[in-house]
């Protein structure tokens, strides 16, 4: 056989998951419990001796591991149960046609496709399905599968909004407005409420320091400046000194989040400084002197003229002061030695 679909049991609150394994000569599939996000949280938190697992089912293959993972998942509604760590419909993650060449993939793709038909997923026949209402309109659903066809709305978001699992809050737009589902329970009261963004100060704005100028967002920025939204949102999180140059005086762009202008001319300054630095390093040549011959150059570039090598091993060397021998004379063949004048 090729793997097993197996079942693990929380011992202490009786959650399971459905998952797939493929056998091993190694034989670590005796121990393995699951991969899955919520399943692995558990875990963690209860220990591992807290779980057992139970093998439900053998497959030949790899697609016919993923295909009866996939009915498995659907037949329990595992993803959408509170019983189940299940947050995937299955099929290896979702990802079951990896390497597969184009005849595979068109065989997996009817197999699955069989596999999803029936009672599995014809919503209300299925004795696991739950009943759902839209708290825009509240108006009440047997399915999820009948309110995203009703609706128009996809029935993966419909199922992530109405699971506490998934962070999605709404799912679709209702009237213009977007859509916020939830598994109907008979005994609750249900009441709508508008789905509003929290608002922060800020969050977004960003803020150019040179000519303080504000801006919705890096990418409103980016497109005035013709630069990278990336390359500013990395300037004002401190990861790049600036951003672009300004078209006229070719000064470097230094930007920051509104949100710590308060730091901005502090920032300013920091970057100048280090800009000096940068620049002082690179045009600021010292003369370095052959302490064999007692010849002077006027900087590493002469001196390699003369004897070859590299810029950083003369560097290493000069740290030194002439400590370390490097390179040999052109005409002597004699190890030289190194110090700055």
């Amino acid at each position: 056989m090729y793997g097993f679909i197996y079942i693990t049991t929380n011992l202490i609150n009786g959650k399971r998951y459905i998952g797939q394994k493929k056998y091993d000569k190694e034989g670590t599939w005796k121990n393995y419990l699951g991969s899955g996000t919520y399943l692995k949280r558990a875990i963690e938190k209860y220990g591992k001796d807290n779980f057992s697992k139970e093998i439900v089912e053998e497959c030949e293959s790899k697609e016919k591991l993923d295909e009866r993972e996939i009915y498995w998942i659907s037949f329990y509604n595992a993803v959408d149960s509170d019983n189940f760590y299940n947050i995937a419909s299955g099929g290896d993650g979702g990802d079951t046609i990896s390497g597969y060449n184009e005849s595979q993939k068109r065989k997996l793709s009817k197999k699955l496709s069989k596999a999803r038909k029936g009672k599995v997923n014809l919503g209300s026949s299925n004795g696991n399905s739950r009943k759902v209402i839209c708290l825009n309109t509240m108006e009440i659903y047997d399915t999820i599968v009948e309110a995203s066809q009703q609706t128009g709305i996809n029935k993966d978001y419909i199922q992530q909004c109405c699971s506490e699992k998934s962070g999605l809050q709404t799912a679709g737009y209702i009237n213009g407005e977007r859509g916020i589902w939830k598994y109907y329970d008979e005994n609750q009261i249900y009441f709508y409420m508008p789905f509003k963004k929290k608002k922060c100060e800020y969050i977004n704005e960003v803020y150019r320091i040179n000519k303080k100028e504000s801006f919705k967002n890096a990418t409103e920025a980016g497109r005035l400046y013709g630069i990278n939204s990336s390359s500013i949102s990395q300037c004002c999180n401190n990861k790049l000194l600036s951003a672009g140059k300004d078209v006229v005086t070719h000064e470097p762009l230094v930007w920051c989040y509104k949100s710590d202008i308060q730091f901005a001319e502090e920032k300013m300054q920091y970057v100048k400084n280090r800009y000096l630095k940068i620049h002082d390093e690179k045009h600021h040549q010292k003369k370095i002197k052959c302490l064999n011959t007692n010849k002077v150059f006027n900087s590493i570039k002469e001196a390699m003229q003369w004897c070859g090598g590299n810029n950083n091993n003369f560097n290493r060397t000069l740290k030194d002061d002439g400590f370390y021998y490097y390179k040999k004379h052109p005409t002597t063949g004699e190890q030289l030695k190194w110090s700055y004048v």
